[in-house]
């Protein structure tokens, strides 16, 4: 998956809004949006990092690796 299909799916497993997110890693929910929506290609470092952080996975698992499968909502 990539990593707009990663970050959408992991905050939804998590029950989370796109502005939750957004508030999380100090960015705006429209920026959230752009990611979730392949119109972001290449990311900031820093961003990816503070997603990976607060979406609980590795930088390489949300940039496309393979996603651990979540037993319940953390």
């Amino acid at each position: 998956m990539s990593l707009a299909e990663n970050v959408r799916t992991l905050r939804e497993q998590r029950g989370w809004t796109q502005a939750h997110l957004a508030e999380l890693i100090g960015l705006e929910q429209p920026r959230i949006s752009e990611i979730e929506n392949g119109r972001v290609l290449s990311p900031r470092i820093s961003t990816i990092q503070r997603l990976a952080g607060v979406l609980g996975v590795s930088q390489g698992e949300l940039c496309g690796e393979s996603l651990p499968i979540l037993t319940s909502h953390q």
